[in-house]
């Protein structure tokens, strides 16, 4: 890639192909900044990329001169990074830096979003302690569960009115496809035996050759046959939207 934003671009691509995280390295100064566009993009649409950057070290702030590149303050890229990350830290501390980094990734992963760490160049040979809990873990990063009673009510009352519905649709959005449900929500539409519809985002995360399978929801301007069957229909189930 000759140039910042096809690395983010491709880390995004990773990301959504995967379902793991994609990550970038980049320089601090020009090469964050044109990574910020393709970041922008994976925050709104909830795709994990992590962005790791170079800093200026201790020696550099303290004189306060220019920096290659430098934005109007030095920790200009954090700012601008926050706004476009779920979690942005500069590591400046070998004592907490796993924890730190720990806590970065963690957010990510529950946040499905971007996340940046950001390393002074002074920091990069340190010998950092990791507290045992994280030298224990098995590397596996989950889901938070749903509060298992307010899910029972939930499931019982949707169950309730799609019994009592006679002529039910149901959508489904792009985040059946970010908490990798593709096999559920085929078997969920095989035993509902609704037909199913797509939003824009979510596109091909139902099988385009199921029978069941309409085509993509876009309000107004969906084709004239799904418009119909949603306006007919006495209970729309949004799931993932």
């Amino acid at each position: 890639f000759s140039h910042e934003p096809g690395v983010g671009f491709a880390a995004d691509g990773y990301a959504r192909a995967t379902g793991r995280i994609g990550v970038v390295c980049v320089t601090y100064g020009a090469g964050g900044h044109n990574m910020v566009n393709p970041v922008a993009g994976s925050f709104s649409e909830r795709v994990p990329i992590l962005v790791i950057s170079g800093g200026p070290g201790e020696e550099e702030r303290k004189l306060g001169t220019l920096i290659h590149h430098q934005a109007r303050e030095i920790e200009s890229q954090l700012h601008i990074y926050r706004e476009l990350t779920c979690a942005a830290k500069v590591l400046d501390d070998p004592r907490t830096a796993a924890e730190d980094i720990d806590e970065v990734v963690r957010t990510m992963w529950v946040n499905q979003r971007p996340g940046y760490l950001e390393v002074h160049r002074d920091m990069v040979d340190r010998i950092i302690e990791v507290p045992p809990s994280l030298i224990e873990w098995d590397g596996r990063l989950s889901f938070p569960r749903s509060d298992e009673r307010k899910l029972a009510e939930a499931v019982r009352e949707t169950t309730t009115r799609f019994n009592q519905s006679k002529k039910p649709a149901v959508i489904f959005g792009i985040e059946t496809y970010r908490y990798r449900l593709a096999n559920e929500i085929v078997s969920l539409a095989d035993r509902l035996g609704a037909p199913v519809m797509t939003s824009v985002l979510a596109k091909g995360a139902f099988p385009m050759d199921h029978p069941l399978h309409m085509g993509v929801h876009i309000g107004p301007l969906s084709p004239p046959a799904i418009r119909r069957r949603i306006d007919a229909a006495d209970l729309v189930l949004n799931i993932g939207t």
